[in-house]
């Protein structure tokens, strides 16, 4: 199996990405037609060491090292993630996210959504690798909101089914983008290690099922079996139902379209910033996302702790994605206990 980071030239809005839409054309065109706010985000030209904390400057003035453990030491933390990166107030308006499990695959999917879509997400400023901790980092506008899990239970019906309808256009929107492969993608770079504008190349997809990223897949068999050799890896007392019941059930699922739709990963409340007056300002933490089967949105919403999802437990996340896939779900719970 390939390198999961390397990856295969792809010119994103030309070559193997189809959309139901006529055009993509940029995000301040499409907005009010998408059914989202009408002003676009404000964009940074470039990152200025006036934004980054005094004591976070390197006395050289050269800039650099914007996830050095010193630099860090300098931010306000604004939190841990579940998958080990931590997310940083880096200066005016700005947030670090790095960490060992901060992607190129992350910033490759936030940089495409922010150029080409109108589906709200944070500017990334910059990302690359810290030469000090060796981690990627990613720098981000920090976006105004409240986590909608936070105040999902403070809204009445009428600012409830607001903010439904646009959470329901934006994920329209994303899964109207498709590839005929199962993979992430990132930003393709310059010989200098740049990214190049509007250029961007496949890599493996990585979703928390896998250890490590897995792919690129040329097909959803070539997703389940290496699903399927995974879970023979991790062994453990639910084992024994792999061979007589998971593997039978997971590769007995019904045909699903051939082309894979962009998927978030996460559809989770916690990940959904809202503004006061029911707007979605952003959909954050997208370090699962890449293209996937057409069930695998509304499955990965069904994980953690789905309790404490109010998307779950209110049904909204079959609205959402307009129809359910239960028994796509039934089988990937069942491989989930043995993997957790």
């Amino acid at each position: 199996m390939p390198d999961a980071y390397s990856s295969v030239p792809l010119a994103l809005e030309t070559l193997s990405i189809h959309s139901d839409k006529s055009s993509y054309s940029p995000r301040h065109a499409r907005r009010q037609s998408a059914g989202y706010p009408a002003a676009p985000f404000s964009r940074r030209a470039s990152l200025s060491e006036d934004d980054m904390p005094a004591a976070a400057r390197r006395r050289d003035g050269r800039g650099g090292g914007i996830a050095s453990p010193a630099r860090l030491a300098a931010y306000k933390k604004l939190g841990r993630m579940p998958e080990h990166s931590e997310v940083y107030q880096a200066g005016r308006k700005l947030v670090l996210k790095t960490g060992p499990d901060v992607t190129p695959q992350e910033a490759g999917t936030l940089r495409y959504l922010y150029e080409k879509t109108s589906v709200p997400v944070p500017e990334v400023l910059d990302f690359g690798i810290d030469p000090e901790t060796g981690h990627y980092y990613i720098l981000m506008e920090e976006v105004d909101g409240e986590p909608l899990d936070l105040v999902w239970d403070l809204l009445d019906d009428e600012t409830k089914a607001k903010v439904v309808a646009q959470i329901r256009a934006i994920f329209l929107d994303l899964r109207s983008i498709n590839d005929p492969e199962i993979c992430g993608f990132v930003p393709e770079t310059d010989p200098s290690g740049r990214p190049i504008p509007g250029r961007y190349a496949r890599s493996g997809v990585t979703d928390n099922f896998f250890a490590r990223p897995q792919g690129p897949f040329d097909s959803e068999g070539g997703l389940l079996h290496a699903l399927a050799a995974h879970l023979q890896l991790r062994g453990g007392p639910a084992s024994c139902w792999l061979d007589r019941v998971v593997l039978p059930l997971l590769f007995s699922m019904p045909p699903h379209p051939p082309l894979m739709v962009l998927t978030h990963g996460e559809l989770n409340a916690k990940n959904i910033l809202v503004r006061r007056d029911g707007t979605v300002a952003a959909l954050l933490d997208w370090s699962q996302s890449g293209f996937y089967p057409v069930y695998w949105e509304f499955v990965k919403a069904f994980f953690g702790d789905v309790e404490s999802s109010v998307l779950v437990r209110d049904n909204v996340v079959p609205h959402v994605l307009d129809r359910r896939y239960d028994a796509e779900l039934a089988v990937m719970l069942l491989a989930k206990d043995i993997i957790w």
